[in-house]
């Protein structure tokens, strides 16, 4: 028990110091130089992009888009089971023929009224067609049908508001027949107006005329259901309905709740006039009587979310009906708070986004917007209606110019510098060396830096060029050189050059070492070490030996303006290392004064040579180390 909660304890020490080391990563890196211009640039791109989306927003200008992709979220609504529908179907049409004769529609009516439904919607104006006799036995049927409402249309529409009023005006209309307009019909308008799509999401709930205004259908119907006038005033938070507030448009419209198709019962209008229906089913009830007949082919777009997309004027007039009886009624999301959002989105993406790689941010733009459509989605089960376009855009756009600004200020020089240092130095260092750079703390414009400097030289291959096939030459040299070259890159020295059977090697170059000239040392026997512990696959490799110089002493690092990839080190020292170099036999190390110094006492050294350079009166000691205390 002890041993297991002493292993817990353990466990937890561990994970917490593991999160304690990536938070200080993390805080570092966020509040580093190039930490706080990210988020400076990021924050300004968003705030940018989101001023101008918001901007875009607030015209309107891509309104037609918005609506439809909107529509995706809609979710058709449950019906109250008080409306019935009845079509004037192509049965019906094929039956008693299109137009209806008076003849046929006092016997219809007659029919309806003898089973009492609470109210009687008729979508289809019956004009005066001169039938005297006809018109008055009809208008006798109605005057007994209880409440009956009736279409009117307008004409020579200017359609658009006046100054007194939001809803669509006309100069004149359409009336039934006078001889039917009887004391228990109330007139209604039925017009539709699509948006700039094409698609029918509303309708007008009046109508004016000079000196007249006429409500819809749908709400001449609900009142009468209801028990009260019809009547539509204007209030100032909106539109009155009786004593209810009905949301509406800039243009007095109110969204239609669309319900599934087969959620409203459909009854032909020949099953009615046949016996062939269930009478019991229109008692008490909103009956509306429609055209539904490829003979008049009026049908129209609703949203995409309904099950079918185009429908006939009098299936979207018993939606609205529908709307009205239920008072779940929809609404756009505020302006206001969409651009809110818009910005929010913006900013966030702008800050967040130059920090991550492209896929990285890709995903995460995916998962933003993803949260964005869960909420769209919910707020739209709760009956407000949100767009995702200008979310998206937002998020699209940041993403690009974030991936833009990465690669010009970052991603291109990422690769650049990888270019330069890629199989100078040990592939995991290569990354530190761009931290470096990003930080400014590593400038390729040229600077003075201390260093340890390697010339290891391969002996004998010369030798072996005279006697030997060229391949095998070569694939000695190679293998010995990259013997060479792995041992500086595991004890973190910088390949400086490689030219045939010499490698110069850099310490506390491009990486900070203080104690790069114990590291040189460190690698210099290693070398060796390996060199003599190394199995010879032929005699040939028994004649092969290194020799190496170290010297410690200040040069000049830089790139060279005729070479964009090649990043050089230029000093005494470099010359210094291969002078030394030269006077070393095979499977020796030798090192400068200055090296000397700086590897402390615990190396065993011996004066052997003295070098003299043009330009300097004292003589340059050489020191043969004899052994290695710690061989890395």
């Amino acid at each position: 028990m002890f041993t297991r909660i002493h292993f817990a304890s353990e466990t937890l020490v561990q994970t917490s110091s593991q999160f304690s080391t990536l938070f200080r990563k993390l805080w570092r890196r966020a509040f580093s130089p190039r930490g706080i211009r990210r988020f400076q640039v990021g924050a300004a791109m968003g705030l940018l992009i989101g001023l101008l989306i918001a901007g875009i927003l607030s015209l309107g200008a891509l309104k037609p888009f918005e609506a439809g992709l909107a529509d995706w979220f809609y979710r058709p609504r449950p019906t109250s089971g008080n409306v019935v529908l009845i079509a004037v179907d192509d049965e019906t049409a094929d039956t008693y023929g299109w137009p209806l004769e008076r003849i046929t529609q006092r016997g219809f009516v007659g029919i309806l009224a003898r089973f009492q439904p609470r109210v009687i919607v008729l979508d289809m104006v019956l004009p005066d067609i001169g039938a005297a006799l006809d018109d008055d036995l009809l208008a006798a049927m109605l005057s007994r049908a209880g409440k009956v409402v009736q279409p009117v249309l307008g004409v020579e529409a200017t359609r658009l508001p006046s100054e007194t009023s939001p809803f669509p005006a006309f100069d004149s209309i359409v009336t039934p027949a006078p001889t039917l307009r009887t004391p228990n019909t109330i007139l209604a308008h039925g017009a539709l107006y699509p948006d700039a799509d094409g698609v029918v999401r509303r309708v007008p709930l009046a109508i004016d005329v000079p000196g007249q205004r006429y409500p819809a259908l749908a709400l001449a119907a609900v009142a009468l259901f209801e028990g009260r006038e019809p009547t539509v005033e204007l209030a100032q938070d909106g539109v009155r309905v009786g004593d209810k507030r009905v949301p509406v448009d800039a243009r007095g419209q109110v969204l239609i709740s669309f319900s599934r198709r087969d959620a409203i019962k459909i009854i032909s209008y020949a099953d009615i006039m046949q016996g062939k229906a269930d009478y019991s089913q229109l008692r008490d009830k909103i009956v509306l009587v429609g055209p539904m007949t490829r003979a008049i082919n009026e049908t129209y777009a609703v949203p995409a979310g309904v099950e079918s997309n185009r429908v006939y004027n009098v299936q979207i007039q018993a939606d609205a009906i529908e709307t009205l009886l239920s008072g779940n009624y929809l609404r756009e999301e505020d302006r206001t708070w969409q651009i809110a959002a818009v910005l929010v989105i913006a900013i966030f993406a702008g800050v967040t986004l130059p920090r991550m790689p492209w896929l990285y941010g890709a995903v995460f733009s995916i998962g933003i917007l993803a949260a964005y459509l869960l909420y769209a989605s919910v707020r739209a089960e709760a009956g407000v209606i949100i767009t995702p376009l200008y979310a998206g855009i937002a998020l699209v756009v940041t993403y690009m110019l974030a991936v833009t600004y990465r690669y010009f200020s970052e991603e291109r020089t990422r690769a650049f510098i990888s270019r330069i240092f890629q199989g100078r130095i040990a592939p995991e260092s290569v990354s530190q060396v761009i931290d470096l750079y990003a930080q400014g703390a590593l400038s390729l414009a040229g600077g003075r830096r201390e260093v340890t400097v390697m010339c290891a030289t391969l002996r004998g291959i010369a030798t072996l060029s005279e006697a030997t096939a060229p391949e095998t030459v070569i694939e000695l040299l190679d293998r010995h050189n990259a013997l060479i070259v792995e041992t500086i890159f595991r004890l973190g020295g910088a390949v400086t050059s490689q030219i045939g059977n010499t490698v110069i090697a850099t310490w506390n170059f491009p990486l900070a070492q203080p104690d790069h000239a114990t590291r040189a040392l460190q690698a210099a026997f290693a070398i060796q070490q390996q060199m003599r512990e190394r199995n010879p696959e032929t005699t040939e490799e028994q004649e092969i030996g290194a020799a190496i110089g170290l010297a410690t002493g200040a040069v000049v690092v830089g790139q060279l303006s005729s070479l964009q990839t090649e990043y050089s080190v230029v000093g005494d020292v470099v010359t210094l290392s291969e002078r030394i170099t030269a006077l070393a036999a095979p499977g020796q190390v030798l090192i400068s004064t200055e090296t000397r110094e700086q590897i402390g006492k615990e190396w065993n050294t011996e004066h052997i040579h003295s070098l003299r350079t043009r330009g300097k009166k004292d003589p340059i000691l050489v020191w043969q180390v004899e052994d290695a205390p710690s061989v890395g």
